[in-house]
């Protein structure tokens, strides 16, 4: 249905078909049928002649046309006018004046004026071909990819999953924020700990492994459990044993069971709180040897122990005892001692040479140092040591030190007395030495007074010298001479050394 915008148009064109019927017609009249040859507009004969008079386009009666229009322009009643564009009803296509009523957008086509989705199938087999339709189908035992190619066709393997790979190159599932997929479930983001560890929990609420059933998960091992349940001894299922059998007995299931002893036995005790025989009449059984012998009359007259003659006893000593000819008599306990109490009135041995005997009947040596503070204890150690410039006397006493003849003495005759009595310097000459100065004095008479020795070994009261140091000589003058006396002391330290023994040392 045209709207009244579409009227002037319309009617022009109207206008213009009646028109051309209205020449067509007047031109067949005037020139003739022109489909009847040799007939013309003047009553059938002769040629047509074009009716174009007034006319710019459209027929001219004769099968031709009267002229053409210009771009833009359509032919209207025979004259040209302004083309009108058709588009009523259309989104796209030709306008009728050689434009368009609109274009398609991406991925469409215009199909009688409608814009119609292009199916997008270029380089695919198969699948959706983006309008709904598809782009083929597969053979029976293919399935198509995302890539619209057919192949084989896999079953995505998710019994028990929840997420992770379907093994098809998709998905069982996602996890929610917060989760990871483990072994097909998910579960919190959580990394396991199992480095060194076959069981046990892996911190993440899972395991790191599965122990077998004899066997115990301890610190991340597993280690075989013993069985020993309702067992007293055998094996414990794990190379150790749950018990052991005592005496007689043996394991058997678990269980300790007594293995009665009668090989060779005749009678007696079994060992298992049964009997290996009964003897007949007129014999018994002598529990010893297990044999059955003729009834024997026991006699333990004036015995408390020993054989009663019957294969028996007249009875058993205690502890520290054993029978000798019926009596219990007291045996010495001497093993492992040198001396002391037997335990029976008696000694296990004396101790010699100084040897003490202690509480273990063991001979020892005893450190003799009463009264002593230093010196030999007599056991092979020493009653104690004595300080610095101390020496240890024979009473076990510390002592100063003896004086030494290169330490002590010598400094002191070289300071005070060398420089009169030097070589060349006459009279007594002590030399530029300490050897030298004893060889010159110790035992040597004096030169200068009869009947006196420079140095009397062991006795420094007797020695010239030590007279002439304290101004106490028969024979000259106090030395040194000239100079203030020695200081005691030092007279000291020269008699001590010459008591000692006057000593090259």
């Amino acid at each position: 249905m045209h709207s009244l915008d579409d009227a002037g148009p319309r009617n022009h064109r109207i206008r213009a078909l009646l028109f051309a019927a209205g020449i067509a017609a007047a031109a067949a009249f005037a020139c003739g049928d022109p489909a009847e040859p040799g007939t013309s507009g003047t009553g059938g004969s002769g040629p047509c002649t074009p009716a174009c008079e007034g006319l710019e386009c459209g027929p001219d009666g004769c099968g031709g046309v009267c002229g053409t229009c210009a771009a833009g322009e359509a032919c209207d009643a025979g004259q040209c006018v302004a083309c009108q564009p058709e588009c009523s009803g259309k989104e796209c296509g030709d306008d009728g004046c050689g434009g368009t009523c609109g274009e398609c957008p991406g991925g469409t086509t215009c199909v009688d004026g409608a814009c119609a989705c292009e199916p997008q199938c270029e380089g695919r087999t198969c699948g959706d071909d983006a309008c709904g339709g598809s782009c083929g189908e597969c053979a029976d035992g293919e399935v198509c990819s995302d890539e619209g190619t057919c192949g084989p066709a896999c079953e995505p393997q998710c019994d028990g999953k929840t997420c992770g790979d379907d093994g098809c190159g998709g998905l069982c599932g996602e996890c929610a924020a917060g989760e990871v997929c483990r072994e097909g479930n998910c579960g919190p983001a959580c990394l396991p700990q199992c480095d060194g560890k076959v069981c046990g929990d892996d911190g993440c609420g899972g395991s790191c492994g599965e122990c077998a059933d004899a066997e115990l998960c301890v610190a991340g091992q597993c280690v075989c459990q013993p069985d020993c349940a309702g067992k007293a001894c055998g094996d414990d299922g794990c190379g150790g044993t749950c018990g052991t059998c005592s005496g007689q007995e043996v394991c058997q299931d678990g269980t300790c069971e007594c293995v009665p002893a009668c090989t060779d036995r005749a009678c007696g005790d079994d060992g298992c709180g049964g009997t290996c025989g009964t003897c007949p009449d007129g014999e018994q059984c002598n529990d010893l040897s297990g044999t059955c012998v003729v009834t024997c009359t026991p006699s333990c007259d004036d015995k408390v122990c020993g054989s009663d003659g019957c294969g028996g006893t007249c009875g058993d000593c205690g502890d520290g005892t054993a029978c000798q000819d019926g009596e219990c008599v007291c045996v010495p306990a001497c093993q492992g001692k040198q001396c002391g109490d037997d335990g029976c009135g008696g000694s296990c041995g004396t101790c010699t040479g100084g040897l003490t005997c202690d509480s273990s009947g063991s001979c020892v040596c005893v450190p003799q140092c009463a009264g002593r503070e230093c010196g030999d204890d007599g056991c092979g150690g020493v009653c104690g040591t004595c300080g610095a410039n101390e020496t240890c006397d024979a009473g076990g006493s510390c002592v100063a030190a003896a004086p030494t003849l290169s330490g002590d003495v010598w400094p002191i005759i070289d300071a005070n007395c060398v420089s009169c009595h030097g070589p060349g310097e006459g009279g007594l000459t002590m030399g530029f030495s300490a050897s030298s100065f004893r060889s010159a004095t110790v035992g040597v008479p004096s030169a200068g007074c009869a009947g006196e020795t420079r140095i009397v070994a062991g006795n420094s009261a007797a020695s010239y010298l030590v007279k002439k140091l304290k101004g106490t000589a028969a024979c000259g003058e106090q030395m040194p001479y000239g100079s203030p006396p020695l200081p005691a002391a030092d007279i000291q330290k020269i008699e001590a050394w010459i008591d000692a023994g006057a000593q090259s040392n």
